[in-house]
């Protein structure tokens, strides 16, 4: 019954991929109203990005128009200021009513670098009213 309610139901889809990607870690998309929210290493020109083990930028959190006609995303920015720290965030997704916002970042809160018994800084789950 499963299978036939999926062959009536499933479409063919085709994937692409998008021009807006970098030679840098681009992944974890989210959609916040028309846009599209993800997360992106890629250098910013408004702040100087500290450098991870990798030799990549800390991740952060960007938004993309989405074009009517392609799909592709355009005016990509980053998302905001209010949610940036100098560490990761990445993997934002937003209530139904777009009034909360629930993200990955390192363990770093209000100035704050955590650390667990063994010195590291793990990766914690982060809310904010937005």
């Amino acid at each position: 019954m499963i299978l036939t309610l999926l062959r009536r139901t499933s479409r063919v889809r085709d994937i692409f991929k998008t021009e807006v990607n970098t030679r840098y870690s681009d992944f974890g998309t989210s959609m916040y109203g028309d846009d599209v929210i993800f997360a992106s290493s890629r250098p910013t020109d408004n702040r100087s990005r500290k450098e991870w083990t990798n030799g990549q930028p800390y991740l952060d959190l960007y938004r993309g128009r989405v074009g009517e006609e392609t799909g592709e995303l355009y005016d990509v920015k980053n998302f905001s200021k209010r949610l940036s720290t100098k560490y990761h965030e990445s993997n934002a997704v937003f209530t139904k009513d777009g009034k909360r916002v629930y993200f990955t970042r390192n363990n770093y809160y209000k100035g704050k670098y955590g650390k667990d018994s063994l010195g590291w800084n793990n990766l914690q789950g982060f809310h904010r009213r937005w």
